[in-house]
C-alpha cells in the first residue's frame, strides 16, 4: 500500500464547506481511497492534463475536486466546484494550477 499525505490548500477547503453534506460525504470516501491507495481510478477519478487531476463525484449533478501530486508521498487538494458542462472548465483548472504554484 501508497499511503499518502492529504493536504487542502486552505481556499479549497473553503470552497468544500460550502458544499452539500451528502456531496462532501461521497468526497470523504473516495479522497480516503486516493490517500489509501495513491490514485483513483474511472469513474471516481481521472487525469486532465500533465500533472493535474480530478476526483468526480455524481450525486445531484457533476461535482469536482481538482488535485495534484507533490513530491513521493503528498497530494493537494486545491479546488472544489459543481460542475456545469461537459468539460471541465479551463477556469477552474488554471484556477488549480496557480494554487498549485504556493506548493
Amino acid at each position: 500500500m501508497n499511503k499518502k499525505n492529504i493536504i487542502y490548500d486552505y481556499r479549497a477547503l473553503e470552497e468544500y464547506e460550502k458544499l452539500p453534506e451528502k456531496v462532501q460525504d461521497k468526497f470523504k470516501i473516495y479522497i480516503n481511497i486516493l490517500r489509501k491507495t495513491g490514485y483513483l481510478t474511472k469513474p471516481k477519478g481521472k487525469k486532465l492534463v500533465k500533472g493535474l487531476y480530478e476526483v468526480r463525484v455524481k450525486m445531484d449533478g457533476a461535482w469536482r475536486g481538482l488535485y495534484a501530486y507533490r513530491k513521493v508521498d503528498k497530494i493537494i487538494l486545491l479546488v472544489f466546484f459543481k460542475k456545469k458542462s461537459n468539460k471541465t472548465p479551463i477556469k477552474e483548472m488554471l484556477k488549480a494550477l496557480n494554487r498549485l504554484r504556493t506548493y
